[in-house]
């Protein structure tokens, strides 16, 4: 069979029912770039991005897809076309995020550690503090906005970062494409990319 040829939700089905290697070479081609980029973006959000951290996790994907019996493949099986990717996207997400947590609670010494970015939430409606990853999200919001402030970022730069990494996950190009703007794809690029290196500096001097 010819697994280059198969729809991803196909692929899935084929590899969630079988540990064939060509199957599941294809698997890895197919849904590397949605991994891919996912790692990275959670990565560079939180100033710890190196291409060996970013392949490393990118390995722990797969390995989590694969194993006990191949279960999170077994859980994508089923749904609608798109399903693999956003469950993949997930997935990326909370094993970035727990790398990201184990990292900073090593560096800080402490129990507390600060969630990845593209988990920060706005304040709850009417007030609330909501939950405690409510909470935990809030004052690491607050706390890198104090950060990048110090570095000597503007208020209309800051809000481009939240708009990257916070509630609306803008791309850049949703960004630059903005009446009124007066950055270019490249010129979003650049700036989160400063950004995230300012952040950096302090999460890992």
């Amino acid at each position: 069979m010819d697994f280059a040829q198969l729809s991803p939700q196909a692929l899935v089905h084929v590899c969630a029912m079988s540990t064939d290697p060509s199957a599941w070479d294809q698997f890895i081609k197919t849904f590397t770039p949605v991994v891919s980029a996912t790692a990275r973006r959670v990565l560079a959000g939180s100033g710890m991005f190196t291409s060996e951290i970013h392949q490393d996790r990118i390995q722990d994907v797969f390995l989590k897809v694969w194993d006990n019996d191949r279960e999170v493949c077994k859980q994508m099986d089923g749904g609608a076309e798109s399903f693999p990717f956003g469950y993949l996207q997930k997935v990326t997400r909370n094993l970035v995020r727990d790398f990201i947590r184990s990292e900073c609670a090593k560096k800080r010494g402490s129990g507390y550690v600060p969630a990845g970015l593209d988990e920060l939430q706005a304040a709850t409606p009417g007030g609330s503090m909501g939950s405690p990853e409510d909470i935990e999200s809030q004052v690491m919001r607050a706390e890198r906005t104090a950060i990048l402030e110090k570095e000597g970022f503007s208020q209309i730069q800051i809000k481009i970062f939240w708009r990257y990494y916070g509630e609306s996950g803008d791309s850049a190009k949703d960004i630059a494409e903005e009446p009124g703007s007066e950055l270019t794809v490249k010129g979003v690029e650049s700036l989160l990319h400063r950004m995230s290196q300012a952040l950096r500096k302090y999460y890992d001097p």
